[in-house]
Order: structure tokens, then sequence, then C-alpha cells
């Protein structure tokens, strides 16, 4: 009993979720999918032409359930220290366009 309890801890270590609109759940390595999520941004961001394909992550997280929720562990924590890329204003673009065309304010 202990041998599969600590099996199943293993295999859950450094794994994340989070909640597709289809109640699904998509599980990620948040070193990996993080470091695809940051290549993917900075190819954004330097105007590589043409762009970039979307990693699996970032696919993800447009069909999340609940997407400022799911790319907030990817956020950085002080915008103010210098931080210059935050996914969030690419990945909850989509998300969070109001009735007048206007993207929200995502700095909360």
């Amino acid at each position: 009993m202990v041998k599969a309890w600590l099996a199943r801890l293993e295999r859950g270590a450094g794994q994340h979720s989070f909640v597709l609109r289809d109640g699904s759940v998509h599980r990620y390595d948040f070193d990996r999918d993080g470091g695809q999520l940051f290549s993917y941004c900075v190819s954004l961001w330097s105007g590589e032409d043409p762009p970039p394909e979307e990693p699996p992550i970032v696919k993800a997280l447009r069909r999340a359930a609940d997407p400022r929720s799911a790319v907030e562990p990817f956020r950085p924590t002080n915008l103010q220290a210098g931080a210059f890329l935050d996914p969030a204003a690419i990945i909850l673009e989509d998300h969070e366009v109001g009735e007048r065309g206007e993207v929200a304010d995502l700095s909360e």
C-alpha cells in the first residue's frame, strides 16, 4: 500500500493542472512548459517572422475554463522589478475583449 502511494507521488511530482472548457483536466510539467511558453512569448515580442507555432501549453491555456487562473502560475511575481514579459497579455487577449472591443487591464 505504501509502495503504491509513493509511486503515485513520484508520478505527480512537478505536475500541475487546470480544467479545460470541456471539463477535462490538462496536466503539465511547469519547468518544461514554462520554458516553452517563455520562448514562444519572446519570439512574438521580438517580431519573429513568420510567428512561431503555438506550443501545446499555449493551446491548452486558450482552452482553459478559467484562463486567468490557468495562466497565473506562469506570470512574473513582481512586474515593477523589471519583468518584461507577462504571458497573460498574450494568452488572455482572446478572453478579455470587452463589449466595445477594448482589452481588459490584466495588471490586477
